[in-house]
C-alpha cells in the first residue's frame, strides 16, 4: 500500500520538529549541568618573598605577578639589545678587516 504525499510531508514534519525539540532539550540539559557546577575560585601563586600581609591580598598579589612579568620583559628586551650592539661591533671589526 502506497503512502499519499501529504502524509508523507506530515511524517518528515513531525521528524523535524522531532529532532528541533531534541536539539533543544540538549542545549538546556547543557545549561543546566553549567550552572549545576561549582564555580573554580582562580588560584593564585604566592610569592614566599612577599610581606605576609600582602600575600593575603590577591589584588596586590596580582599586580606583583603583573610587575615580574614586566621586568622579565624589560630584560629579555636589554639583553637582545645587547646581542645586537655585539653583533654591530662584530661586523664593523670583519668589514675593518676586509678592508685592510
Amino acid at each position: 500500500m502506497e503512502v499519499p504525499a501529504y502524509v508523507q510531508d506530515l511524517q518528515a514534519q513531525i521528524r523535524a520538529l522531532q529532532a528541533s525539540l531534541a536539539s533543544k532539550a540538549k542545549e538546556e540539559r547543557t545549561r543546566e549541568e553549567r550552572a549545576a557546577r561549582p564555580v573554580q575560585v582562580e588560584q593564585v601563586e604566592v610569592d614566599a618573598d612577599l610581606p605576609k600581609p600582602i600575600q593575603k591580598d590577591s589584588e596586590m598579589i596580582k599586580l606583583h605577578q603583573s610587575h615580574m612579568r614586566d621586568m622579565l620583559k624589560l630584560q629579555y628586551e636589554i639583553e637582545r639589545v645587547q646581542r645586537e650592539v655585539e653583533l654591530e661591533k662584530i661586523k664593523t671589526e670583519i668589514s675593518k678587516l676586509r678592508g685592510k
